[in-house]
């Protein structure tokens, strides 16, 4: 699965949360395509799940990107994001 700039939603006053993928399932045989420098991205985790967020410019908020249900202690440095 590729985690694109098509899960912007290109607001830049707004952090995505009208516009991105809901990832089920993933486990070390999934691999995840990050469009751009894994510096970009940021995971946050909560309530047993990840929210992967992409580090905007000039001051916009991060863009939510994906949100990785019931799966917690993803690496953007591992095997699964290339």
């Amino acid at each position: 699965m590729g985690l694109h700039a098509k899960n912007d939603d290109l607001n830049q006053f707004t952090d995505g949360f009208s516009n991105y993928a809901h990832i089920t399932g993933i486990d070390s045989s999934n691999f995840n395509q990050l469009q751009c420098s894994q510096s970009l991205y940021q995971i946050t985790e909560g309530s047993g799940s990840s929210w992967i967020y992409r580090q905007k410019p000039d001051g916009e908020p991060a863009e939510l990107i994906a949100f990785v249900q019931e799966v917690t202690g993803l690496d953007l440095g591992s095997t699964q994001f290339i």
